[in-house]
């Protein structure tokens, strides 16, 4: 994918928007995700830390010996 296309899609995701039901009743577009699909990226992103614990701990700490001379 060429930087052009990665740009465009970019600028697709950025301006999704998404149905919310107001109190109400009234059902407004916004940009912002709706609460279930927040919570669904949140456990997806924390499933994919515990699956690899080890290269983020790895990583980090060259990142700090790096950065520190430790």
């Amino acid at each position: 994918m060429n930087p052009i296309q990665q740009l465009s899609n970019l600028t697709i995701r950025k301006s999704m928007m998404y149905p919310h039901k107001l109190p109400n009743g009234n059902i407004i577009m916004h940009e912002g995700l709706p609460r279930d699909l927040a919570i669904k990226r949140m456990e997806d992103h924390e499933r994919w830390c515990q699956e690899h614990r080890e290269e983020l701990k790895v990583s980090s700490q060259q990142l700090f010996d790096q950065m520190f001379g430790g």
